[in-house]
């Protein structure tokens, strides 16, 4: 599609689809109807409910033109249909946007699936439509957006008071029917709370909301699922949103983070799923699985998060992360064990040793994400 000089924005997801039509103001959406997280069709009823979004194309790909929710995907308000199993469909969906998109662009822009991983794919281009005379268009699009961010700051108590209500009652709830209620109302204020942080380009914000918002939603599927690990990395990540309300002013500061983690662990599949973990929250990662590789890492390269099995041959994780905090670059970088220890012995060590947190495997994903992040933005603030 690159080459077709489109101008292209993917989203794994239909929960990050969703959001990233809002960031990205495509001109033109194309979804796969077999999404995770969120349903197609639900997302194309819920984006033309909006007004802003009432005209926009979206083109439906589909495993079969004949399939059910092919036919709900247009009557919810996709416009075009295409068959991910014909091979000419590529050529149909370029030519079908040559059609849509007259030469008044600058730059086409269009969104392309692979069928072999479901997701959104957004985009957006630079309208060619002539300004009225004497107006900046940029400086025009920058006024709106610091009046929208003003708007946050000002409505920032507003958005988050319900989340601590919320999930004060949520933690005193007797019984189940209790629970799952609140637990809906959390995700709803947390949805809103996320929305509103991306239309208001703060994407910091958001990168913090997001996967707080996949633990909650991942809860609601089943509240057997819980645990006091996940409900404490709720009530951390609720608490820094709380907290951040005395930190407004440095919110845009949050838009430059591109965090980098270093993983040791000398088990592949563990290091493998904590490693999938972090970058599914947006987090990039370099692992090893002995300490010797670890030590050469942290001496060359400056790590936002490190993450440390306890038992590994040789040095273990324990003995690691004194070495690694005698480093000058890593005397304040949060360090996080992870392991199947849960005794009080290896949690008192795993302090002395100069660690920041304790989770115990298995690690959930989403937890994973969110206590990442949480880690991320209390370093930024405390380095302030």
């Amino acid at each position: 599609m690159q080459a077709q000089n489109y101008q292209v924005e993917f989203a794994p997801d239909g929960q990050a689809g969703f959001y990233a039509i809002y960031e990205y103001k495509p001109d033109v959406v194309l979804m796969d109807l077999s999404l995770a997280e969120m349903d197609a069709v639900s997302i194309i009823g819920k984006i033309r409910a909006q007004k802003q979004f009432k005209k926009l194309p979206m083109f439906a790909l589909a495993d079969s033109a004949m399939c059910r929710n092919a036919d709900d995907a247009v009557a919810a308000g996709a416009n075009q249909l295409f068959d991910k199993s014909d091979p000419g469909t590529l050529d149909r969906i370029i030519e079908s946007l040559k059609v849509l998109f007259q030469p008044a662009f600058k730059t086409k822009a269009a969104a392309l699936i692979s069928s072999a991983s479901p997701s959104i794919h957004a985009a957006k281009s630079d309208k060619g439509v002539p300004a009225s005379a004497g107006e900046d268009p940029a400086a025009n699009q920058a006024t709106d957006l610091n009046h929208l961010h003003e708007t946050f700051i000002e409505e920032y108590g507003a958005l988050i008071h319900p989340l601590r209500k919320t999930f004060l009652c949520f933690s005193t709830a007797k019984t189940e029917g209790a629970r799952m209620v609140l637990l809906r109302e959390l995700l709803k204020s947390l949805k809103t709370l996320h929305i509103s942080a991306v239309q208001c380009d703060l994407h910091g914000l958001a990168m913090l909301c997001a996967p707080l918002e996949s633990l909650i939603n991942f809860l609601a599927g089943d509240l057997e699922r819980s645990n006091s690990g996940i409900i404490q990395c709720i009530a951390n990540g609720i608490d820094l949103l709380a907290a951040l309300h005395n930190h407004t002013d440095e919110l845009k500061r949050f838009n430059q983070l591109r965090p980098s983690a270093l993983v040791v662990d000398d088990e592949t599949i563990s290091r493998k799923a904590i490693t999938l973990g972090l970058q599914k929250g947006r987090v990039a990662v370099t692992a090893v699985n002995d300490a010797g590789a670890a030590m050469e890492a942290a001496e060359t390269s400056n790590f936002d998060l490190i993450f440390l099995d306890v038992e590994m041959p040789g040095t273990n994780g324990l003995a690691l992360c004194t070495r690694i905090r005698g480093l000058l670059s890593h005397k304040q970088t949060p360090i996080l064990f992870i392991t199947a220890l849960n005794d009080l012995k290896t949690r008192a060590s795993s302090k002395i040793s100069g660690a920041n947190h304790f989770l115990i495997k298995p690690i959930n994903g989403h937890e994973l994400a969110v206590t990442a992040w949480t880690y991320l933005f209390r370093n930024r603030l405390k380095n302030t």
